[in-house]
């Protein structure tokens, strides 16, 4: 089944039930509901893009990738003009071109914890909503979550994890993420 980026959440939500009562796996990337939310997070990273976040460019082109979306213009010609620059010695690294992924101030530990952790936690309250729909999503939800033993973190971050991750934005479509930052 196709997809319409002008979808609501309901109209992609029922897309998506339709095709997987047709066989698409749950949790598919190129379902009607992935290609929705995927349309919508490549707006998020233009704007991204356009506040200096260089590394914007190169996960919109993962976003096209993993979604199976055409690539837009405004990520095709920004790619072609930052990889030239290395092509024709204008850049002397594809960090230059491309901006670092980790700067000094990025520490690479808690990266990889918090990245981990962003992948785990909605699973979890995923998993949570699935055995048990009428639960709703709050502060009691997130801090049950939280006292999960392997989980090092308090209900707030769960919280923000929560809805910073698709099922979040999903389940809150006015959620608006932090202000990109410029990464140097």
């Amino acid at each position: 089944m196709d997809f319409d980026p002008k979808w609501t959440l309901e109209e992609a939500l029922a897309a998506q039930e339709e095709a997987e009562a047709n066989g698409l796996e749950w949790g598919d990337p190129t379902g009607p509901l992935g290609k929705w939310d995927g349309t919508r997070v490549l707006k998020e990273l233009q704007g991204s893009y356009e506040a200096g976040d260089t590394l914007a460019l190169l996960a919109a082109i993962r976003r096209c990738f993993q979604h199976e979306l055409p690539v837009p213009e405004w990520v095709s010609s920004e790619f072609i003009r930052r990889y030239d620059q290395v092509l024709n010695g204008r850049a002397k690294t594809w960090d230059d071109a491309f901006g670092a992924f980790f700067s000094k101030q990025k520490r690479f530990v808690g990266y990889r914890q918090r990245r981990e952790l962003s992948v785990v936690v909605p699973l979890r309250i995923r998993r949570i909503l699935d055995t048990e729909p009428n639960t709703p999503i709050g502060k009691e939800l997130f801090a049950r979550v939280a006292e999960m033993s392997d989980i090092p973190i308090g209900g707030d971050a769960i919280e923000k994890l929560w809805r910073e991750s698709p099922f979040g934005r999903l389940f809150n479509p006015n959620f608006k993420k932090s202000k990109p930052k410029k990464i140097s």
